[in-house]
This record gives structure tokens, C-alpha cells and sequence, in this order.
């Protein structure tokens, strides 16, 4: 499809972000669909603050995060890490950097057993060098 500027790699999140990568402003689009492969474990969901604090000066200004989950208690945890960094929360669908997301096995999973899915979409407000 003529995209070149695509990556797709396979590792821990913080540590790919800790170890693994340049600190620079890399990315324009992160998207995170509906992660909880620990059961609900807090200290290894996606969305925390270590994670922010890493991700953060990767971002590009203006970058987005688009969070989909069904678990509990997981969006106001989310709303807690990205506000505590210098992110901002907007509509789901704002803008071309928040389109709309595909359908997953694992949405269709939490609709058929009756949770709630909720989409987060947050921009990235720092100004980060080079950006």
C-alpha cells in the first residue's frame, strides 16, 4: 500500500521504551486495543505511569493514544496516568489522527458477554525537540 514508515515489533512495552528505543519524538500514532493479558493485573497494564513517562518523550507534539477496553475501573485508571504526563483527553474521532478503530475478536467477546467497551483518545501536548 505504499506505507513505509510502518513497524510492527514484538516485546515488553516498557522495556522496548526504556531500552530499546532512541529518546526522541518517534511517534505520531499510538494504538492500544483492548490489552490485559495478565487478568487485570495493575502493575503490567499498558496504560500506568511508568509507561507514560517513557512513551511521553517519543511522542510527537499533537501525537495520539487511542485506548479501547472493556475492563472495569481501566478507563479512569488510564485518565489518572495521561493526566499526570502532558496529555489531554478528546473525543474519539477527532481529527484524522483519531479515526475510527477497527472490530476485534476481543470487543466482540466483551459485547457478547455484556461489558462495556470504552474508546479513549488522548493528544500528546508536550513539545518534545525536533518536533
Amino acid at each position: 500500500r505504499g506505507l513505509y514508515n510502518v513497524r510492527l515489533v514484538r516485546a515488553d512495552a516498557l522495556t522496548l521504551l526504556s531500552d530499546g528505543l532512541p529518546v526522541l519524538p518517534l511517534f505520531d500514532r499510538i494504538l492500544v486495543f483492548f490489552p490485559d493479558p495478565w487478568r487485570g493485573s495493575p502493575e503490567r497494564r499498558m496504560i500506568r505511569t511508568e509507561l507514560i513517562s517513557h512513551l511521553s518523550p517519543r511522542m510527537r507534539a499533537g501525537g495520539v493514544l487511542h485506548l479501547a477496553t472493556d475492563v472495569p475501573g481501566y478507563p479512569q485508571e488510564a485518565r489518572m496516568a495521561m493526566a499526570a504526563s502532558l496529555w489531554s483527553e478528546v473525543p474519539c474521532g477527532h481529527g484524522a489522527m483519531c479515526a475510527q478503530r477497527p472490530s476485534t475478536k476481543y470487543e466482540r467477546a466483551a459485547i457478547h458477554a455484556g461489558r462495556e467497551v470504552h474508546d479513549l483518545c488522548f493528544t500528546y501536548d508536550g513539545t518534545t525537540p525536533n518536533s
